[in-house]
Protein backbone atom coordinates (compact mmCIF):
# COMPACT_ATOMS: atom_id res chain seq x y z
CA UNK A 1 0.00 0.00 0.00
CA UNK A 2 2.79 2.40 0.89
CA UNK A 3 4.67 1.53 -2.31
CA UNK A 4 1.70 2.45 -4.50
CA UNK A 5 1.17 5.79 -2.71
CA UNK A 6 4.85 6.69 -3.12
CA UNK A 7 4.75 5.91 -6.84
CA UNK A 8 1.65 8.10 -7.22
CA UNK A 9 3.40 11.01 -5.47
CA UNK A 10 6.48 10.53 -7.63
CA UNK A 11 4.36 10.56 -10.77
CA UNK A 12 2.59 13.75 -9.72
CA UNK A 13 5.80 15.51 -8.70
CA UNK A 14 7.69 14.74 -11.91
CA UNK A 15 4.81 15.43 -14.25
CA UNK A 16 5.50 18.41 -16.55
CA UNK A 17 2.64 19.72 -18.67
CA UNK A 18 3.43 20.05 -22.36
CA UNK A 19 1.85 22.89 -24.29
CA UNK A 20 1.47 22.22 -27.97
CA UNK A 21 2.28 24.98 -30.44
CA UNK A 22 -1.34 25.07 -31.50
CA UNK A 23 -2.35 25.96 -27.93
CA UNK A 24 -0.15 29.09 -27.77
CA UNK A 25 -2.20 32.26 -28.03
CA UNK A 26 -1.84 34.45 -31.15
CA UNK A 27 -0.47 37.28 -28.97
CA UNK A 28 2.42 35.15 -27.72
CA UNK A 29 3.22 33.88 -31.20
CA UNK A 30 3.21 37.47 -32.50
CA UNK A 31 5.57 38.62 -29.73
CA UNK A 32 8.00 35.79 -30.47
CA UNK A 33 7.92 36.57 -34.17
CA UNK A 34 8.52 40.25 -33.42
CA UNK A 35 11.63 39.42 -31.38
CA UNK A 36 13.01 37.24 -34.18
CA UNK A 37 12.35 40.01 -36.70
CA UNK A 38 14.05 42.59 -34.50
CA UNK A 39 17.22 40.52 -34.05
CA UNK A 40 17.51 39.80 -37.75
CA UNK A 41 16.62 43.38 -38.68
CA UNK A 42 19.30 44.81 -36.40
CA UNK A 43 22.01 42.52 -37.82
CA UNK A 44 21.13 43.41 -41.42
CA UNK A 45 20.86 47.13 -40.60
CA UNK A 46 24.26 47.18 -38.86
CA UNK A 47 25.98 45.44 -41.79
CA UNK A 48 24.42 47.75 -44.39
CA UNK A 49 25.27 50.83 -42.31
CA UNK A 50 28.94 49.78 -42.07
CA UNK A 51 29.15 49.23 -45.85
CA UNK A 52 27.45 52.57 -46.53
CA UNK A 53 29.81 54.31 -44.12
CA UNK A 54 32.79 52.99 -46.11
CA UNK A 55 31.31 53.91 -49.51
CA UNK A 56 30.43 57.46 -48.42
CA UNK A 57 33.84 57.96 -46.80
CA UNK A 58 35.48 57.01 -50.11
CA UNK A 59 33.27 59.43 -52.03
CA UNK A 60 33.94 62.19 -49.50
CA UNK A 61 37.71 61.65 -49.78
CA UNK A 62 37.42 61.80 -53.57
CA UNK A 63 35.49 65.08 -53.33
CA UNK A 64 38.16 66.49 -51.02
CA UNK A 65 40.97 65.50 -53.40
CA UNK A 66 39.18 66.99 -56.41
CA UNK A 67 38.51 70.28 -54.63
CA UNK A 68 42.14 70.48 -53.47
CA UNK A 69 43.28 70.13 -57.09
CA UNK A 70 40.70 72.61 -58.36
CA UNK A 71 38.99 69.95 -60.45
CA UNK A 72 35.43 68.74 -60.78
CA UNK A 73 34.68 65.32 -59.21
CA UNK A 74 34.23 62.51 -61.73
CA UNK A 75 33.33 58.85 -61.61
CA UNK A 76 36.86 57.74 -62.51
CA UNK A 77 38.19 59.52 -59.43
CA UNK A 78 35.64 57.73 -57.24
CA UNK A 79 36.72 54.29 -58.41
CA UNK A 80 40.40 55.22 -58.22
CA UNK A 81 39.92 56.27 -54.61
CA UNK A 82 38.70 52.76 -53.69
CA UNK A 83 42.12 51.44 -54.66
CA UNK A 84 43.89 54.31 -52.95
CA UNK A 85 42.30 53.77 -49.54
CA UNK A 86 43.33 50.12 -49.56
CA UNK A 87 46.98 51.18 -49.45
CA UNK A 88 46.49 54.51 -47.61
CA UNK A 89 43.50 54.10 -45.24
CA UNK A 90 44.24 57.42 -43.50
CA UNK A 91 42.94 59.24 -46.59
CA UNK A 92 39.44 58.21 -45.52
CA UNK A 93 39.66 60.93 -42.86
CA UNK A 94 39.23 63.51 -45.62
CA UNK A 95 35.78 62.04 -46.31
CA UNK A 96 34.53 62.27 -42.70
CA UNK A 97 32.74 65.66 -43.01
CA UNK A 98 30.84 64.58 -46.13
CA UNK A 99 30.07 61.05 -44.94
CA UNK A 100 28.98 61.88 -41.40
CA UNK A 101 26.77 64.78 -42.53
CA UNK A 102 25.05 62.72 -45.23
CA UNK A 103 24.50 59.69 -42.99
CA UNK A 104 23.22 61.86 -40.13
CA UNK A 105 20.60 63.44 -42.42
CA UNK A 106 19.48 60.06 -43.78
CA UNK A 107 19.47 58.47 -40.33
CA UNK A 108 17.44 61.31 -38.79
CA UNK A 109 14.86 61.02 -41.58
CA UNK A 110 14.50 57.25 -41.30
CA UNK A 111 14.46 57.28 -37.50
CA UNK A 112 11.57 59.72 -37.78
CA UNK A 113 9.64 57.05 -39.69
CA UNK A 114 10.78 54.34 -37.26
CA UNK A 115 9.82 56.12 -34.03
CA UNK A 116 6.51 57.21 -35.53
CA UNK A 117 5.82 53.53 -36.22
CA UNK A 118 6.75 52.67 -32.65
CA UNK A 119 4.43 55.37 -31.34
CA UNK A 120 1.46 53.98 -33.28
CA UNK A 121 2.46 50.35 -32.48
CA UNK A 122 3.21 49.56 -36.11
CA UNK A 123 5.72 46.78 -36.73
CA UNK A 124 8.72 48.16 -38.65
CA UNK A 125 12.34 47.27 -39.26
CA UNK A 126 15.38 49.31 -38.31
CA UNK A 127 16.59 51.74 -41.01
CA UNK A 128 18.31 49.96 -43.89
CA UNK A 129 21.02 51.89 -45.76
CA UNK A 130 21.87 51.05 -49.37
CA UNK A 131 25.60 51.24 -50.19
CA UNK A 132 26.43 51.87 -53.84
CA UNK A 133 29.32 53.32 -55.91
CA UNK A 134 27.27 56.36 -56.90
CA UNK A 135 27.96 60.11 -56.86
CA UNK A 136 27.16 60.26 -53.12
CA UNK A 137 28.12 56.69 -52.17
CA UNK A 138 24.61 55.47 -51.38
CA UNK A 139 21.14 55.01 -52.85
CA UNK A 140 19.54 56.26 -49.63
CA UNK A 141 17.83 54.41 -46.80
CA UNK A 142 14.43 52.94 -45.97
CA UNK A 143 12.48 51.05 -43.33
CA UNK A 144 10.24 48.04 -43.88
CA UNK A 145 6.73 48.29 -42.42
CA UNK A 146 5.40 44.80 -41.64
CA UNK A 147 1.93 45.51 -40.23
CA UNK A 148 -1.02 47.48 -41.65
CA UNK A 149 -1.57 51.18 -40.91
CA UNK A 150 -5.15 51.36 -39.73
CA UNK A 151 -5.98 55.07 -39.69
CA UNK A 152 -5.27 58.18 -41.70
CA UNK A 153 -3.58 60.11 -38.88
CA UNK A 154 -1.00 57.36 -38.34
CA UNK A 155 -0.36 57.15 -42.09
CA UNK A 156 0.13 60.92 -42.32
CA UNK A 157 2.46 61.09 -39.31
CA UNK A 158 4.53 58.05 -40.29
CA UNK A 159 4.85 59.05 -43.93
CA UNK A 160 5.31 62.81 -43.82
CA UNK A 161 5.28 64.80 -40.62
CA UNK A 162 7.86 63.31 -38.24
CA UNK A 163 10.46 62.14 -40.76
CA UNK A 164 10.22 65.28 -42.89
CA UNK A 165 10.65 67.60 -39.93
CA UNK A 166 13.64 65.75 -38.46
CA UNK A 167 15.49 65.48 -41.77
CA UNK A 168 14.79 69.10 -42.73
CA UNK A 169 16.07 70.48 -39.41
CA UNK A 170 19.30 68.51 -39.68
CA UNK A 171 19.87 69.69 -43.27
CA UNK A 172 19.43 73.28 -42.16
CA UNK A 173 21.87 72.75 -39.29
CA UNK A 174 24.45 71.22 -41.64
CA UNK A 175 24.17 74.22 -43.99
CA UNK A 176 24.55 76.67 -41.13
CA UNK A 177 27.60 74.83 -39.77
CA UNK A 178 29.55 75.09 -43.06
CA UNK A 179 30.17 78.78 -43.77
CA UNK A 180 33.37 78.01 -45.73
CA UNK A 181 31.55 76.14 -48.50
CA UNK A 182 33.76 74.10 -50.86
CA UNK A 183 36.95 75.26 -49.12
CA UNK A 184 36.43 72.89 -46.20
CA UNK A 185 37.05 69.65 -48.15
CA UNK A 186 40.30 71.15 -49.44
CA UNK A 187 41.60 71.74 -45.91
CA UNK A 188 40.58 68.21 -44.90
CA UNK A 189 42.53 66.75 -47.80
CA UNK A 190 45.60 68.79 -46.94
CA UNK A 191 45.49 67.56 -43.34
CA UNK A 192 45.53 63.92 -44.46
CA UNK A 193 48.32 64.34 -47.01
CA UNK A 194 51.81 63.04 -46.15
CA UNK A 195 54.30 65.69 -44.93
CA UNK A 196 56.41 65.35 -48.09
CA UNK A 197 53.48 65.01 -50.44
CA UNK A 198 53.62 68.50 -51.97
CA UNK A 199 50.43 70.55 -52.14
CA UNK A 200 48.08 67.59 -51.85
CA UNK A 201 49.17 63.97 -51.68
CA UNK A 202 45.59 62.69 -51.88
CA UNK A 203 44.85 64.53 -55.11
CA UNK A 204 48.08 63.43 -56.74
CA UNK A 205 47.47 59.76 -55.94
CA UNK A 206 43.93 59.91 -57.31
CA UNK A 207 45.02 61.75 -60.42
CA UNK A 208 47.87 59.35 -61.20
CA UNK A 209 45.75 56.28 -60.30
CA UNK A 210 48.56 54.93 -58.12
Amino acid sequence: MSDSSESERTTIETFTPVVESTEVSPEIRWERQQKRWQRRSFAIAALLFALTLISTLVVGASFAASYALGQSPDIDGFFAMYGTVLTHPRFLLAGVPFSFTLLAILLAHELGHYFACRYYRISASYPYFIPAPTLIGTLGAFIRIRSPIYNRKALFDVGLVVAGASGRRLRQSARAADPAGPAAPSRAAERTAPPSGGTCGVGRIVRDGA
